[in-house]
């Protein structure tokens, strides 16, 4: 109830009410071991590394130089990735396989932590390879924001047509954590779904939920990747937060107008659309300059009003299972032109 809302960016806690809980609460700036003055960077490789090369390229190309160290984590089938031409890449073994119902995203997790047990740096960012920043200089001008507000978190909420996931906190596709803040053993990023037993009655098939019950009860349920190191933080009074705004565009039906009318009458955690309407935006900068790349439902976000980065995400299919031929050749035209579409 603490956190401000301010328009196209932020949900932070005020820094002097902040300062005050590190007081009490013994959170807060610790005495830095780190290296502050640069970035690690962590992704995970799987199933392929098909997507490494070009956010390299780019992250590189937008930041130069580029004063940081990219962790990679192999957790392809083959184990093979080799990148031997880059300093500031660091390629370590993938972790096993677990044997599990949430086995795709403790995979991930699991691989995310290896990674944050080398970190030397202050700033660490954890980043899909799918989520590409579009903004010059990006790296300096976070670190030097984040520096400034003291900010512990900052990164990219889910979008909020995954309405099951939780909300107004940054997700693992793109976080960045001040390890002067947030101590590296408090960092959990394993999911829970398997020990959620609700979670599983709400999705069994058997069952004959109403449609519109059933999602209404998922709302922000999922326990997906980085659930644990948000409930520890979300609420958090000592630590600031900050979030990217998203593109939303509401859908055009009777049925959405129906079923916001009777959300309005729920608590916020149970509405399926996005409660409060300060927390995303309509404006769309794919739609614009790039409608082939809207059209697939790549993800869109904003910073201090100004397009930050896109996702190359899409509603209804695996992106694990299915094809991402269109998606490359879409990235690779609009990484092209990117600099005529940013002067627009």
């Amino acid at each position: 109830m603490f956190r401000g809302l301010c328009l196209f960016g932020c949900n932070v806690v005020p820094s002097r009410f902040a300062t005050i809980c590190e007081r009490l609460l013994g959170c807060g700036l610790q005495t830095s071991a780190h290296d502050s003055q640069s970035l690690s960077i962590i992704s995970v490789v799987f199933p392929d590394a098909s997507l490494l090369k070009r956010n390299l390229e780019l992250t590189k190309r937008l930041n130069s130089p580029f004063a940081g160290r990219w962790i990679i984590v192999d957790n392809t089938p083959a184990s093979d990735l080799s990148i031997t031409d880059d300093s500031v890449v660091e390629v370590l073994p993938g972790v096993a396989p677990p044997e599990s119902r949430d086995r795709g995203s403790l995979h991930h997790a699991l691989a995310l932590e290896k990674a944050l047990r080398q970190v030397q740096t202050r700033f660490v960012l954890l980043l899909d390879l799918d989520f590409y920043v579009v903004r010059e200089d990006w790296t300096s001008t976070v670190l030097a924001h984040v520096r400034e507000r003291e900010i512990g978190i900052f990164g990219a909420v889910w979008n909020p047509r995954w309405f099951y996931q939780y909300r107004g906190f940054s997700s693992v596709h793109f976080m960045l954590i001040d390890l002067d803040r947030i101590p590296l053993t408090d960092i959990d990023l394993k999911p829970s779904i398997d020990n959620d037993l609700w979670w599983g009655v709400i999705n069994d098939d058997s069952l004959p939920w109403p449609r519109l019950l059933r999602e209404t009860l998922k709302a922000g349920r999922c326990r997906d990747t980085g659930w644990r190191f948000y409930r520890r933080y979300h609420h958090h009074l000592g630590v600031n937060v900050e979030t990217l705004v998203p593109h939303y565009g509401s859908p055009a039906s009777g049925r959405y107008r129906w079923e916001s009318r009777l959300a309005a009458m729920l608590p916020h955690s149970w509405r399926k659309y996005p409660p409060d309407p300060r927390t995303f935006t309509r404006t769309s900068f794919l739609q614009q300059s790039w409608p082939g790349a809207y059209e697939q439902g790549w993800e869109e976000f904003f910073w201090q009003g100004s397009p930050f980065a896109i996702h190359l995400r899409r509603v209804g299919r695996s992106m694990t299972d299915a094809s991402l031929d269109e998606d490359h050749s879409l990235l690779a035209d609009f990484l092209a032109r990117m600099p005529e579409i940013q002067k627009r």
